[in-house]
């Protein structure tokens, strides 16, 4: 599905490290030397990751690995982080994609299986509409993005700690229980409200 977006966006074909599915955390350093390595022979300039704030374990993981990686790389001179499944708390970046939003659209098609589980499609075309609201009228969808220069890395990790948050998720009660979050969160109120 990866391979059949990136090649409907005219992107390289995505590598693919094979870690398991939601352990991301039990290979954070191993995942951090290998993230510096790539940007080390790559000679990157930018590298684009999922935001500290978002939902997904492994995209917390990835995010904090990546930003990890990039205090020592020495070519890097941007970090941009992008929403997937929660908006960004903080954006400071908004980009037009109004001329691109329609092939963006083909390509979120291309992910069957997650379609099939979520309404993904749906979610962030909404998301990519909301964020033109500061934008102008002629802006039809935007994405949002934090951007940090490279130097701005070890005090943005030291002031957000996202290490810190996610060990926190991944060791919660929550995190083992096979109820979805909203049922437990309604049981909690409904006995919070209890008299």
């Amino acid at each position: 599905e990866s391979k059949q977006a990136c090649n409907l966006l005219e992107w390289p074909t995505p590598e693919f490290w094979r870690y398991p599915d939601g352990r991301l955390l039990e290979f954070r350093e191993e995942l951090i030397k290998k993230i510096t390595q790539w940007i080390n022979e790559n000679q990157l300039e930018c590298l684009f990751i999922p935001s500290i704030w978002e939902m997904h374990r492994d995209h917390r993981v990835c995010a904090e690995s990546a930003l990890s990686a990039a205090k020592h790389a020495t070519s890097l001179k941007e970090i941009w982080q992008y929403e997937i499944g929660r908006p960004l708390e903080k954006a400071n970046r908004l980009v037009d994609i109004s001329e691109s939003f329609e092939l963006k659209q083909q390509a979120m098609q291309s992910y069957k299986s997650q379609l099939a589980l979520q309404n993904y499609f749906t979610q962030i075309t909404a998301l990519n509409i909301y964020r033109t609201y500061t934008l102008p009228k002629s802006c039809n969808a935007a994405e949002a993005f934090y951007v940090l220069n490279a130097d701005e890395i070890s005090k943005f990790l030291g002031q957000y700690q996202p290490q810190a948050l996610t060990k926190k998720v991944f060791n919660s009660p929550d995190s083992k229980s096979k109820t979805p979050i909203l049922k437990r969160l309604f049981q909690r109120l409904k006995q919070s409200l209890t008299f």
